[in-house]
Formats: structure tokens, C-alpha cells, sequence
């Protein structure tokens, strides 16, 4: 079925708007409803929307297939929570809440109501990272991966570097594990107060099943935008540039030697089909829609993220 998904969406701040500049330009995919305080949004054709100011209204709606969430970090448990406890399918900005307890209280409504429920964790929806993903399943000897995402800002009064940065990294590593870690380590790198808010850069250490270990450094005093993902295997590098690179590269490394061989005659370019991941995860929200099948993997490994910020924050304090 190609019928149009109706879909409703809370919070038209920053991330919002980015979600209308991607459903009107996607076939068979309506934004019926907008619910923000945000109010300045003449740069849009939203002629046929209906705008509230009060999220609670969609709740009550019945032309409504599904409903995105791209409100403040602290609004996500209570917003998703009245939804999904309704059977209703979400799509919930990162991160999924600001607490284990509550994520694990989502988990258990969307598993009760059988509720498709997706976690906008960004890069899981970039085709590059998919593709990362499928061509590790066929090597072998894994040994580590190394994660690197930050930029100078943004500060933000609602949440930390950690809660911002981390999620990303952090469903990626596990995504690619398919397990939660057993022992987490961090330790700040540097951290200021900028604006009377707390800057940091974070370096994330993670040991898996079979001693594979993840090293992350996250945060929002970095000198500039960084994104780069690598699995380290026994006598190559993968690696997933999306700011620089839009291939996968496949590399040899020496590592008796510790070295990296960076000769370009030996760097294989594995290509990959260049799609906006925001384009991808509403897409599939449509088609999970239309096909009524839900999924609780994706809400699953958000939680395993929450559970996995909290404890590094404890170590942090």
C-alpha cells in the first residue's frame, strides 16, 4: 500500500525544521499537524497544516498515522510516553530520555502496546554507516573501533556535551557489536565554562564480549565540525567519514609496527549510496507504518545508550 502517512510533528525549533525541509520533499508522506511555540515558519508551503500550540491536541486526533518528537532532551519521556501508551508510532529525537529509568519505563509501554517506536540516533540511518556495517559482517578478527564526533559548540543551557555528542558514537559502537558493553571508563580531556554553561571534550573508553574495545572522544570544544568512525581488524582499518569522504575506505595497517600504511595504491574506496539519513529513518517510519510492523531493537538499543551516559557521568563526578 502507497497510501499517504499522515504524520503529526511536536517542536519546529532547529532539528524540527529540518524534518519539514525533509517530509515535503517525500512522496506519499503528509505533514498533517505541527505543534510548537516556534511560530516563524513563512519559509515553509505548510498551507494545508493545522498548527496548535499544545501537543496534547494530537492525542486526540484521529487523522494522525504517526508522530515525531523533536522537542527538548527533558520533554521526551512525558511526550512519547502518552503516545506510545496509546499504540501510537513515534519517532523521538536523541536523546531518548534524560534518565535509564525512564527509558527502560518507554520500553516496557512500547513492548505492552506492540508501538513502532524509532530514535533518531543519525548516522544508524546514513547509508554510509550501513554500508560500514555490511562489509564488516564479512571480516573477521575485529579488534577495536574508534569513534571521534565534536565541534566548538553548541552550548546548550538543557544538556551537557555528554547527553549531546555521546548518543551518536555511542549507537553506532553498540550497533556494530550487537551487545552493550560490560566496562565503561572516561575522563574529561578539558573542560570550561563558556557563557555560564559547562563545555567539555570527553574520551569514552568501552570493552566488550571477546576484549574488543571501543575509544571515543566526543564534545563541543573541538576545533572544528569532526566525524570519523573506524573498525581497527587485524591487518586493516574500515573507516566512515562523512564530513570528508563519502566512501567507505579500506586500508592496510601494520600492526606489529603500529603503523598505518596510507599509500593511496593500497586504500580500497568502497561506494555508497548518498542519501540524507533524516530522508531514510522517515522513509522506513512510513513503511513501518503502512506495513504495521513494529520493531523493539531500535528503542532497545537507545536504552542500552541512556544506560551507558548515566554510568559514564557517574564516572565523570
Amino acid at each position: 500500500m502507497t497510501y499517504p502517512v499522515q504524520l503529526g510533528l511536536i517542536g519546529a525549533g532547529y532539528w524540527g525544521q529540518n524534518y519539514i525541509k525533509t517530509i515535503i520533499k517525500l512522496k506519499n508522506i503528509h505533514l498533517k499537524r505541527i505543534s510548537s511555540s516556534y511560530s516563524n515558519l513563512s519559509d515553509f508551503n505548510l498551507k494545508n497544516c493545522i498548527f496548535t500550540s499544545d501537543w496534547r491536541d494530537f492525542t486526540r486526533c484521529d487523522d494522525l498515522d504517526g508522530v515525531i518528537i523533536a522537542t527538548r532532551p527533558y520533554s521526551h519521556a512525558k511526550i512519547a510516553k502518552a503516545f506510545i501508551e496509546r499504540g501510537i508510532p513515534v519517532i523521538i529525537e536523541k536523546p531518548l530520555t534524560l534518565s535509564k529509568i525512564d527509558a527502560e519505563h518507554l520500553f516496557d509501554i512500547a513492548r505492552e502496546t506492540n508501538c513502532i517506536v524509532k530514535i533518531d540516533h543519525t548516522y544508524l540511518y546514513s547509508p554510509g554507516f550501513r554500508k560500514l556495517k555490511e562489509v564488516s559482517r564479512r571480516e573477521k578478527n575485529l579488534l577495536s573501533l574508534t569513534s571521534i564526533g565534536g565541534n566548538y559548540g553548541p552550548f546548550r543551557q538543557d544538556v551537557n556535551a555528554l547527553w549531546d555528542w555521546a548518543p551518536h558514537d555511542l549507537a553506532m559502537c553498540i550497533d556494530i557489536i550487537g551487545k552493550k558493553p560490560i566496562k565503561i571508563d572516561a575522563e574529561y580531556l578539558n573542560k570550561e565554562i563558556i557563557g555560564q554553561v559547562e563545555a567539555s571534550n570527553i574520551h569514552i573508553c568501552l570493552e566488550f564480549e571477546n576484549k574488543i574495545k571501543a575509544y571515543i572522544n566526543i564534545g563541543n570544544l573541538m576545533d572544528c565540525k569532526k566525524r570519523s568512525f573506524k573498525l581497527l581488524f587485524k591487518d586493516h582499518f574500515l573507516e566512515f567519514n562523512p564530513i570528508n569522504n563519502l566512501n567507505i575506505r579500506r586500508y592496510p595497517h601494520n600492526l606489529e609496527k603500529a603503523s598505518l600504511i596510507n599509500n593511496s595504491n593500497h586504500i580500497q574506496l568502497i561506494e555508497y549510496e548518498d542519501h540524507l539519513p533524516l530522508s531514510v529513518l522517515v522513509k522506513e517510519f512510513a513503511d513501518e507504518i503502512r506495513s504495521a510492523k513494529s520493531n523493539i531493537s531500535e528503542i532497545e538499543l537507545a536504552v542500552n545508550v541512556i544506560k551507558v551516559i548515566e554510568e559514564i557521568s557517574h564516572k565523570l563526578k
